[in-house]
């Protein structure tokens, strides 16, 4: 055995008995920990609505005039809740004068039509039936 060394081989060195024993309530710990941090993010989030796509349901009303005029003013803000009978814009009343003019001027002339057309001869025609 000359130049030979000899080698021992010794055992692994083991965890101190303290460390071990903590392990199954480290990961216990860890595992109480995941569960409470969860709950609280549940309870925070809980009732809100979040969208990946951003499609929301709503309902959309769509409001026409039943007259043309122009929009002097608009007494709502954009998303406003309305009910029933609100006053939403005023319309320019010079449309509105007009045509009111112009109804009571109808009258006036409608009877000076008629007596025209009454006078005016009739055309008729008369078809013939065709032989087939």
């Amino acid at each position: 055995m000359s130049g030979a060394t000899a080698v021992s081989v010794a055992p692994p060195p083991q965890l101190p008995a303290t460390r071990r024993n903590r392990t199954p309530f480290l990961i216990a710990g860890l595992s109480i920990a995941a569960v409470l941090v969860s709950g609280v993010w549940y309870l925070l989030h809980l009732g809100r609505e979040s969208t990946d796509d951003a499609q929301v349901e709503g309902r959309v009303i769509s409001v026409s005039a039943r007259v043309p005029g122009q929009v002097i003013r608009v007494h709502i803000e954009d998303n406003q809740r309305v009910e029933a009978g609100d006053v939403l814009l005023e319309l320019d009343p010079a449309d509105f004068a007009a045509k009111a003019d112009a109804r009571r001027a109808r009258p006036q002339t409608e009877p000076a039509q008629r007596s025209r057309l009454r006078r005016r001869p009739r055309r008729q025609t008369w078809s013939r039936p065709r032989a087939v």
